[in-house]
């Protein structure tokens, strides 16, 4: 990347000394110059600038999840509100629907780790308590994230993949 900038930079520099240079006389006459190509041969110039994925710290209400269920996969709607909030000093918090539950989560470049979990053990009913447990599971076995506008996607590396996606919450 930094040899894509600093090719980009000696082009530029040159093409600025070259429209400065010419002089012009009392009688004008044409000025053709000779284009400068440049070729890097160390490495290839990129052509598109790759940035660090933007961070998960923030909070997040769940809108789908993709779960594995007896060897399949399985796209829920989540019934309830589940969120997560991802700090800044690698916590996560939040509420799987029914319960609190926190977490701590470690991240490099795009891969996630989220573990140490608790969480409150109150009861709400087979359908949000199961819910929850799929929830929690597929959070616990996060392999990777990717923020896109206010989208968080938090996917697992299961065979077949679990998958969350999160909406940023608004206060």
């Amino acid at each position: 990347m930094k040899h894509g900038i600093l090719l980009a930079c000696s082009v530029l520099v040159l093409a600025l000394l070259v429209c400065g240079c010419s002089t012009q006389n009392e009688e004008t006459t044409p000025v053709t110059t000779t284009p400068v190509v440049t070729t890097a041969t160390s490495s290839p110039t990129p052509t598109a600038f790759s940035s660090p994925p933007a961070s998960p710290v923030g909070s997040w209400n769940l809108t789908a999840m993709t779960v594995v269920k007896e060897g399949s996969s399985l796209v829920q709607m989540p019934s309830g509100t589940i969120y997560a909030v991802f700090t800044a000093d690698g916590e996560v918090q939040g509420s799987g629907g029914c319960n609190q539950y926190g977490g701590t989560y470690t991240i490099a470049g795009s891969s996630l780790t989220v573990k140490d979990m608790v969480q409150t053990l109150m009861s709400c009913g087979n359908v949000l308590d199961t819910q929850e447990r799929a929830y929690l599971m597929t959070l616990e076995a996060a392999s990777t994230f990717e923020v896109s506008g206010n989208m968080l996607t938090i996917h697992t590396s299961s065979s077949p993949p679990g998958k969350l996606v999160y909406r940023a919450r608004t206060t």
